[in-house]
């Protein structure tokens, strides 16, 4: 049997505070993850500390850190928002 690390690849969006972990000179950013990555691993990959994401959206819907990715999603991350 024939065994291989698929990958899957998805659109990123970085708001407000958390746009510091993007690099990359660009909104959009793509990423290529394992194909059993879920959001958790974004997060991992772009070295987010624990806490720092409020919303994680994927094609226009709250998901939780470990909803498992699909390939071509469309990822949005938020964070806290504070006022007065």
């Amino acid at each position: 049997m024939f065994w291989s690390d698929t990958m899957k690849s998805v659109e990123l969006r970085l708001f407000s505070t958390l746009q510091k972990y993007n690099t990359s000179d660009k909104e959009v950013l793509t990423i290529d993850l394992k194909d059993e990555a879920c959001l958790e691993d974004v997060y991992r990959t772009l070295h987010i500390p624990g806490g720092k994401v409020a919303v994680a959206m994927v094609n226009g819907h709250i998901k939780s850190p470990d909803y498992c990715l699909r390939n071509g999603d469309r990822v949005g991350l938020f964070s806290p928002i504070a006022g007065g």
